[in-house]
C-alpha cells in the first residue's frame, strides 16, 4: 500500500514539475518577447515639407534630429509646401511653421513617445515639428518671419561716442540673419528722417524691425532692454554718455578732469590715479587741466569751491550724465551750485594712511 502511495504522489510531483517548467518557459518567452518588443526600434514614416527659401530652417535639419531617436525609417519622402498632399497636411495638422516635418507610425511607442516633446506636438494620428528656429515661413501671415532688418545711427564727430554696430555683430553671432543692413551719420538727411520719424533723443541709436524677436537666443534679453517700439521696428538709444542729443545738438558726457597737487609734496598721492578710476566707470574723458596750488588758476580754484585737502580733482558738470557714478561720488565729494563736482574725501576713498596736505 506505501509503495501505492509513494508511486502516487512521485507522478504527482513529476507532473507538478513538468508543469511549472512549462509555465516557466511560457513566462520568460513572454518577457523576452516584451523586453524584444520594447527594445524594437519605433517604425516610422517621415514626411519633409519643405519652404523655398534657403537661409530659413530646414526641413531636413528636423528630420536629422528625428532620425537620431530610438526609430527605423519605413518611409521618407519630401515634397514641397504647395503640392496638394502638403497642403492636404498642412491643413489637417494645423502647421503654422515651415519648412515642418511630419511624422506617422509608431509614435506613441514608449522608446521614442517621450523625446517627441522636445522638437514639437502629437496631433491627432501623427508628429508635428514645432520648434523651427527662425528664419521660417509662417503660413497665417503667409510671408517670412525672422529676417531683420538693421540701421546704425552714429555720430563721426563724437569718437569717444559707443558704436552700436557692435551690437549687430553680436545678433549676428548669436545666429539672426540681418537681411537688411545700414550704416548713417546722424547728419545724413536720411538718418534726420528716421530720428524725426522715431523720436530719437540720443545718438548713436539702433533701429531694429519686430523680426528680432523670433529668435529665442535674444527674445529674453530683449523684453528687459529699455527700447521703444513704432511702426514694426524697435529703437534703442545708448543709455551710456556721451552721446548727440539730437534736440539741442550737443554732444554730451564729455568729461574736463581738473588736477590740482602740491608740487612741493613729494609724499603725497599721485592724483593722476583717479584718471583710471573715472574710465574704469565708463566715463568719457576729454581735457585734462593740471594746476599747482601755487598757480593763479590754481589758487583761484581754492578759494572759489573751499578746498581743503590736495591733491584733488575737480569734474565738469558733464559727469552727472553717468548716473551709476553719481551715487558713488556723493560720498566723497560734492556737487557744486554751479553743476562741477568735487573730491573731498581723501581718506574716505584711498584709506587712512594716504598723504595730502591740509590748504588754510
Amino acid at each position: 500500500m506505501l509503495l501505492v502511495v509513494g508511486a502516487v504522489v512521485l507522478l504527482v510531483l513529476v507532473g507538478l514539475n513538468a508543469f511549472m517548467a512549462s509555465n516557466l518557459k511560457s513566462n520568460f518567452e513572454k518577457m523576452l518577447a516584451e523586453y524584444k518588443e520594447k527594445a524594437r526600434p519605433a517604425d516610422i514614416s517621415i514626411i519633409k515639407i519643405t519652404y523655398p527659401c534657403d537661409k530659413c530652417f530646414s526641413a531636413e535639419d528636423a528630420a536629422s534630429k528625428i532620425r537620431n531617436l530610438d526609430v527605423s525609417i519605413v518611409t521618407e519622402k519630401e515634397m514641397p509646401y504647395d503640392a496638394k498632399e502638403a497642403e492636404a497636411l498642412i491643413s489637417k495638422y494645423n502647421i503654422k511653421k515651415l519648412p515642418s516635418v511630419v511624422v506617422t507610425g509608431e509614435i506613441e511607442k514608449d522608446n521614442v513617445k517621450k523625446s517627441w516633446k522636445r522638437f514639437g506636438e502629437i496631433r491627432e494620428d501623427a508628429f508635428v515639428f514645432t520648434k523651427q528656429k527662425a528664419p521660417y515661413y509662417d503660413v497665417q501671415a503667409g510671408k517670412i518671419k525672422g529676417f531683420v532688418e538693421v540701421t546704425v545711427i552714429g555720430d563721426k564727430e563724437c569718437e569717444q561716442c559707443i558704436d552700436l554696430s557692435q551690437l549687430t555683430d553680436a545678433f549676428k553671432e548669436a545666429g539672426v540673419v540681418i537681411e537688411k543692413e545700414a550704416s548713417l551719420d546722424f547728419s545724413d538727411s536720411e538718418a534726420s528722417s528716421l530720428i524725426e520719424k522715431y523720436e530719437i533723443k540720443k545718438i548713436p541709436a539702433l533701429i531694429v524691425s519686430s523680426d528680432i524677436r523670433e529668435y529665442d537666443s535674444i527674445k529674453d534679453v530683449w523684453d528687459v532692454m529699455d527700447v521703444q517700439e513704432k511702426d514694426g521696428y524697435y529703437v534703442l538709444h545708448t543709455k551710456n554718455p556721451p552721446y548727440r542729443d539730437t534736440q539741442t545738438g550737443e554732444i554730451k558726457g564729455i568729461v574736463t578732469l581738473i588736477e590740482l597737487s602740491d608740487k612741493n609734496c613729494s609724499e603725497c598721492y599721485n592724483v593722476t590715479v583717479h584718471e583710471n578710476v573715472l574710465r574704469r566707470f565708463g566715463m568719457a574723458l576729454g581735457k585734462i587741466e593740471k594746476y599747482d596750488i601755487s598757480d593763479s588758476k590754481g589758487k583761484e580754484i581754492i578759494e572759489k569751491y573751499n578746498i581743503t585737502k590736495v591733491p584733488t580733482i575737480l569734474l565738469s558738470p558733464e559727469a552727472s550724465e553717468y548716473e551709476r557714478f553719481v551715487p558713488v561720488w556723493r560720498r566723497v565729494g560734492t556737487i557744486e551750485d554751479d553743476g562741477w563736482l568735487v573730491f573731498r574725501e581723501i581718506e574716505a576713498a584711498f584709506g587712512e594712511n594716504v598723504k595730502y596736505i591740509t590748504v588754510e
